[in-house]
């Protein structure tokens, strides 16, 4: 849990998304090396601790790019994101019949499960996802069913 704190403290500095981060991580070694050379101040600490206490409340996971729950195809595209947050059935992630609708900026909304249905229906895995933006998601995603 202590380094997902850290990757969330890395990620929600300004101007830092997947590319900054693995290069950064890649360059100090570790993500606590970054985010204490990043100088992260305590409003983002602040807003990371609540964050996670409101994924907590949600029944929100996270999912790291170095746990087996996370997607294999999604882990071998280059600059993959470091962290997802997914609502639902965590074990269907490494299923082979996941649908990923990436949405940074929108989520939780009918955008992102518009997307995903045009996915599942163009692709036939038989189901539709919804995730939440930047801080609840990031990604729409059909698991065969609702989640």
């Amino acid at each position: 849990m202590e380094d997902l704190f850290y990757k969330l403290l890395v990620l929600r500095m300004p101007g830092i998304g997947a590319a900054k981060y693995n290069n950064l991580v890649q360059k100090f070694g570790d993500v606590r090396a970054v985010a204490t050379m990043l100088g992260v101040d305590d409003a983002i600490r602040d807003a990371v601790r609540r964050e996670m206490d409101r994924a907590v409340e949600l029944g929100i996971y996270y999912i790291c790019d170095d746990m087996l729950e996370y997607p294999a195809a999604l882990r071998a595209i280059k600059n993959h994101p470091p962290v997802l947050s997914v609502r639902g059935n965590v074990e269907t992630l490494g299923d082979g019949r996941n649908c990923w609708n990436a949405s940074r900026n929108r989520g939780g909304n009918e955008f992102g499960v518009a997307n995903c249905r045009r996915i599942c229906v163009k692709w036939n895995c038989g189901g539709v996802g919804n995730g939440n933006g930047n801080r609840y998601g990031g990604a729409s995603r059909c698991t065969g069913g609702w989640w």
